[in-house]
């Protein structure tokens, strides 16, 4: 038995490998408690812990509202490096002005998940062009170097870069315009290079930036 706590979900047991799984449209977004009552065949009984699951309205979830709740970030060395746990792990509507979000100096890694092939997916799609013209404007401001780890980042997405931007497995469906002074690279870990990254849209350097490709 699965105490979802009306949120409007069926939980399932697994007697298998001790996995719970969610099922249904949710009633309304929120935070849930979930935890697992389970009865053998001579009726005993042990209740689980209870575990939050969280939903949300996609249409009322912002990036810039997300991003900017410390709740969901993590401090990598303790000497002000910060990474973006994303939640939820998809986000469509950017928030600020005209859609447009910067992204905080002194985050450095910006995580879809901790598990390659699992991915966060951020922003819209758009049809494809040969001149995209996307709505949707993240700006990696001068000073922060930023990785993202596990993202896939769609085709009406525009990375603004004045800064350094990393990817690690991740796809950009997008544009990505490297300002003059800012770095662009992708499939580098700690000087190694590393695979899982591509682009399927569009990079444009401007005089002045700098490319490291794998």
């Amino acid at each position: 038995e699965t105490n979802t706590n009306n949120s409007g979900m069926v939980g399932v047991y697994s007697v298998y490998d001790g996995s719970v799984t969610l099922a249904g449209t949710p009633d309304t977004a929120g935070e849930y408690k979930i935890s697992v009552v389970v009865t053998d065949t001579q009726g005993r009984t042990a209740q689980s812990n209870e575990l939050t699951f969280k939903i949300y309205d996609l249409e009322k979830t912002t990036l810039k509202e997300q991003i900017e709740n410390k709740n969901l970030w993590r401090d990598m060395s303790g000497d002000g490096e910060y990474s973006f746990e994303m939640e939820p792990w998809k986000i469509t509507i950017f928030g600020g002005e005209n859609e447009t979000v910067t992204v905080p100096e002194d985050l450095v890694a910006w995580y879809g998940s901790h598990v390659s092939g699992t991915y966060g997916e951020l922003g819209t799609s758009i049809p494809w062009s040969k001149d995209p013209d996307p709505a949707q404007t993240l700006i990696i401001p001068e000073g922060c170097e930023l990785t993202f780890v596990n993202m896939d980042i769609m085709s009406n997405v525009r990375i603004i870069v004045y800064g350094k931007i990393n990817l690690l497995d991740t796809s950009v469906n997008g544009l990505i315009e490297v300002k003059n002074g800012g770095t662009f690279s992708m499939n580098y870990n700690n000087g190694e290079i590393t695979h899982g990254s591509c682009i399927n849209g569009q990079v444009r350097l401007e005089d002045g930036s700098t490319i490291l490709w794998s």
